[in-house]
């Protein structure tokens, strides 16, 4: 089957279009924020006059596709098919944005699956081109299972990584048996990009509706009070480490008794450094959607002990210095 490379998809979250020349304020509008470019090659890409310039190269491309969030209208993304190679029988999808309220997953994940299954009608393989630098777009495309190969220089000039991904590799996915990703397997990765100080990457396997039912003071319940937290550990304890001890799992939910260590070396909750380490204990329950994102949060984390072995809490009497 010829590839199509501007064709209209329809999911239940978006919808997806060929760009038009009549786009350009509506998708402008969402590309304004800067925080959506950070980790991009091109960071001042939320500058109307430079974005002006993207949007002409997308719209000749021929390839460029429109995000719409189907309840309002409202342009919230763009994405690309390229190079198409018969001979290869491969397309590149790339030059992917979505505004940060559809970040965390569900609407990545959507694109995705609409271009990939529109793709796989007509080609064995899809590229995905990155720059080496970008790692949210790299935990993206290696979450839908795609394998890092030779490196290639982009469209655009640029030296990038090269990930493919093939048909039967994208069905197979990083999933359990029953469909949906191992919430065992989710908890050690949150664990693992925790420990690694990724908290872009962490941001993603939690919904934008996500609840914390943990309470910390002067922290809201969402995913923005969490990712508040973390930034607030890592600050104090730089080294800190998170290690899965126990896991259980109960359908959607997995609860994890894990271990936290860490040097202080940095200031926390007003505590200047004392280049003490902690070695304490909690537990974590979090429930998962049917997409792999976790949606809530339950848990206990042994502060008494922590402020103990800092020197702030006095020990109890008889408890090993």
């Amino acid at each position: 089957m010829e590839f199509d490379p501007q064709p209209t998809l329809t999911g239940s979250l978006l919808e997806v279009r060929p760009l038009r020349a009549d786009d350009f304020e509506a998708l402008s509008a969402a590309a304004s924020d800067p925080l959506i470019w950070e980790q991009h090659p091109q960071r001042d890409r939320h500058d109307p006059d430079v974005f002006r310039a993207y949007f002409a190269e997308q719209l000749a491309s021929g390839g460029a596709l429109l995000v719409l969030d189907p309840t309002t209208g409202e342009a919230i993304g763009l994405s690309r098919y390229h190079g198409y190679d018969p001979t290869r029988s491969e397309v590149e999808i790339g030059w992917t944005f979505l505004v940060r309220r559809c970040w965390g997953g569900v609407y990545n994940r959507e694109l995705k699956e609409l271009m990939l299954r529109h793709a796989f009608r007509s080609v064995d393989s899809v590229v995905f081109l990155v720059a080496p630098e970008n790692m949210r777009s790299r935990r993206a495309v290696e979450k839908l299972g795609a394998v890092e190969i030779e490196p290639r220089v982009s469209a655009s000039g640029v030296a990038s990584v090269v990930y493919r991904l093939d048909e039967a590799s994208y069905d197979r996915g990083p999933e359990s048996e029953g469909g949906a990703m191992d919430p065992a397997e989710l908890m050690r990765r949150a664990y693992e990009l925790i420990s690694n100080g990724d908290l872009d990457a962490f941001a993603e396997l939690l919904s934008e509706d996500f609840v914390e039912h943990e309470v910390s003071p002067g922290l809201e319940p969402t995913k923005a009070g969490v990712l508040q937290f973390f930034t607030m550990y890592r600050a104090g304890f730089p080294d800190l480490k998170m290690e899965p001890e126990r896991m259980f799992v109960d359908g959607d939910t997995v609860a994890s008794y894990f271990r936290a260590t860490g040097t202080h070396s940095g200031e926390f909750m007003g505590i200047p450094p004392t280049g003490k380490s902690i070695d304490v204990h909690g537990v974590d329950i979090v429930r998962f959607g049917d997409d792999g994102v976790g949606r809530e949060h339950w848990g206990v984390f042994d502060v008494m002990g922590m402020m103990q072995q800092l020197g702030v809490v006095p020990a109890p009497e008889g408890a090993p210095a």
